[in-house]
């Protein structure tokens, strides 16, 4: 089995969205006060030379870095190409690495495909639904809602991933229980053509509780759970889905956010964008 780890890279601190349920820019957290809007070279080169000692130190077989915001398409094409560039460099004769980027797909365009395509970048696309679910709170800063612009960006990626060969984006979707986990579902498979995406709780704590009980939230998702059963089709992956099923039949979760790291899964590392270390936001 190998050994594996995956980085939550935090290299963009800013956004071009102003979510209402952002608990990183609009909730408690104001970590990013502190550290600077975007990741510079040099602590890059420190994050890199940690990473491989601790390859070394861990034996590590598999190592993925998923890079995430704020907004992380808001860095420069050049800067994240240098950055996945020294990370290979330095890090791809010690182990596999694999890369990810979570984005609102707004900045999507052809200079950022062809990065997406020279370092094999898996990408995942935030949406919450249709229009009227989602533009309730996924909004601009001048509360414009975002729907059409990321459904845009979506059809422009599946349609350069089937040209240059390359896989399709992935969605990612908050679990709102007054919307309808059937119509999120049909959406992001019969209209948009998705095939691999997953729903997330919000981020809340017993301190900060969520706004719903955990009753309307299984309640959404038995509704997903619903719709991907009746489609049938192994083709579709629903992984909060497919992660729960996995445990309960003495499987592994597919997310760190449902069930314990399992085998040689280690537990998620955030790294922010001044180099500080953390736990994973969940």
């Amino acid at each position: 089995m190998k050994k594996k780890l995956d980085i939550v890279l935090k290299k963009i601190e800013v956004c071009n969205l102003n979510c209402s349920y952002c608990y990183f820019f609009n909730g408690v957290d104001e970590s990013f006060k502190r550290h600077p809007p975007s990741i510079d070279r040099v602590t890059i080169t420190n994050i890199t030379s940690f990473l491989k000692q601790g390859i070394k130190d861990l034996q590590l077989d598999q190592l993925t870095i998923g890079i995430h915001g704020g907004e992380p398409l808001l860095q420069k094409h050049k800067d994240f190409d240098w950055m996945c560039g020294y990370f290979t460099e330095q890090l791809v004769s010690d182990v596999e690495l694999r890369f990810g980027v979570q984005t609102n797909g707004l900045p999507l365009n052809e200079a950022w495909m062809d990065v997406f395509q020279k370092y094999q970048v898996g990408v995942g696309v935030s949406i919450d639904g249709p229009r009227e679910y989602h533009d309730k709170y996924r909004v601009d800063h001048k509360g414009r809602g975002s729907y059409d612009r990321v459904v845009e960006k979506i059809r422009f990626f599946q349609e350069e991933a089937r040209h240059r060969n390359m896989s399709s984006i992935d969605a990612l979707s908050v679990i709102n229980p007054e919307l309808s986990g059937q119509a999120c579902y049909r959406l992001f498979v019969d209209e948009l053509g998705l095939d691999s995406f997953n729903f997330l709780l919000p981020d809340n704590n017993y301190c900060i509780p969520p706004a719903h009980t955990a009753q309307q939230y299984g309640h959404f998702m038995c509704e997903v759970l619903d719709e991907w059963t009746k489609d049938d089709n192994p083709g579709i992956n629903v992984t909060f889905c497919s992660s729960s099923l996995g445990i309960l039949f003495g499987g592994e979760s597919a997310t760190y956010s449902i069930g314990p790291s399992r085998g040689e899964h280690l537990p998620l590392i955030t790294i922010a964008s001044n180099g500080d270390l953390s736990l994973v936001d969940e």
